[in-house]
């Protein structure tokens, strides 16, 4: 994400920001849009690596959801014709939450007809990438996800990538109370329900080793407490 900071009006300028240490110099963004350009930006870009018609076509899509210009978000999910039903669900979850800024990049004509008919403030925008090997299956789309992204980046957006099978409660962009970290070009799904888990630090704590006699039934992983169930079954 690329937030530029705000100037005051009128009277003394700000003071200076306080010598950042090293672990947030590191942190520091350098978006490909500055704060102060034009948005959406490089809508002159017609390479047929960034899809159909280029990063113009990715500019129309940007200018017919309504993409704030100061805010730049936009909520992005990738399907094809493999889900539909799933993201029927998944469309009607982003507008019953209220997310103005949504958009499915879709990998082919079927999807792209889908959403065109039931998306509601969902629109499509289709790209022609393909997996080596030609798969479509779950795996093989997922491989696509952040190749598929770089034309938003390019022309300014800053991106919270979905996956289909999530049902939305609340907008995610909602500023208070503040859902997001807004610290990255691209913020996406994890399995996590804290910043921890997020990172899959928790799955330490289910590699212990064997539990002893002495550990009781506390210690035991969900695995070991379903095996020792299933064995205490009378044949």
């Amino acid at each position: 994400w690329g937030w530029g900071g705000g100037l005051r009006g009128g009277g003394a300028p700000p003071p200076p920001p306080p010598a950042a240490s090293p672990a947030e110099a590191a942190m520091r963004l350098d978006p490909l849009v500055q704060a102060e350009e034009i948005f959406p930006a490089n809508c002159d870009g017609r390479d047929e690596e960034d899809g159909p018609g280029g990063l113009a076509a990715v500019c129309e899509t940007v200018r017919r959801s309504g993409v704030d210009e100061r805010a730049r978000e936009v909520l992005i999910a990738i399907s094809n014709r493999n889900i539909l039903s799933m993201l029927s669900l998944y469309m009607e979850g982003v507008r019953r939450a209220g997310v103005r800024h949504s958009v499915v990049v879709t990998l082919d004509s079927a999807t792209t007809k889908h959403v065109q008919q039931h998306g509601g403030v969902t629109l499509a925008h289709e790209h022609v990438l393909r997996a080596k090997g030609g798969g479509t299956d779950g795996h093989s789309t997922s491989g696509l996800k952040f190749r598929l992204l770089v034309p938003w980046l390019k022309v300014g957006c800053n991106v919270l990538l979905s996956d289909v099978d999530v049902v939305y409660l609340r907008d995610p962009f909602q500023s208070s109370p503040p859902l997001l970290h807004r610290d990255s070009d691209v913020e996406a799904m994890t399995d996590g329900w804290s910043d921890e888990t997020a990172y899959g630090w928790h799955m330490a704590l289910l590699a212990a080793s064997e539990p002893s006699a002495d550990d009781g039934e506390a210690l035991r992983t969900p695995q070991q407490a379903a095996d020792a169930a299933a064995a205490a079954q009378p044949p």
